[in-house]
């Protein structure tokens, strides 16, 4: 399974996803660059979670767990995400660096695990 990766600029808007996005999420690169992120989000998860995750990412400069997407077909999927902020010299961001992975077939198999 290869990662995605999902690049942001300082404005908020996707300027850079690789192959392994498109797969994950079924969105084209043309679809999405000069997008807002939102455009994978899912109504799975309450807006203030997405707040948190940007507050996080402001005041640290990363952040990682597991946050719900959603792909082109409107399918939700659970994705491990890794954030972070690129900034210059007067730490102003530049770019904000994702990479993640869908795991919602693990979680799945843990949650089925559990409960045998």
């Amino acid at each position: 399974m290869s990662t995605a990766h999902i690049v942001i600029d300082a404005t908020g808007h996707i300027v850079s996803v690789n192959t392994a996005f498109t797969k994950v999420t079924g969105y084209t690169p043309e679809e999405v660059i000069g997008e807002k992120p939102c455009v994978i989000w899912s109504d799975r998860r309450e807006q203030n979670s997405y707040r948190e995750l940007w507050s996080t990412l402001q005041l640290k400069g990363h952040w990682q767990g597991e946050i719900w997407n959603r792909r082109k077909t409107g399918d939700s999927f659970l994705m491990c995400l890794s954030i972070s902020m690129v900034a210059c010299s007067n730490s102003k961001p530049v770019r904000y660096v994702g990479f993640f992975n869908d795991i919602t077939e693990l979680k799945r198999k843990e949650v089925d695990m559990l409960n045998s």
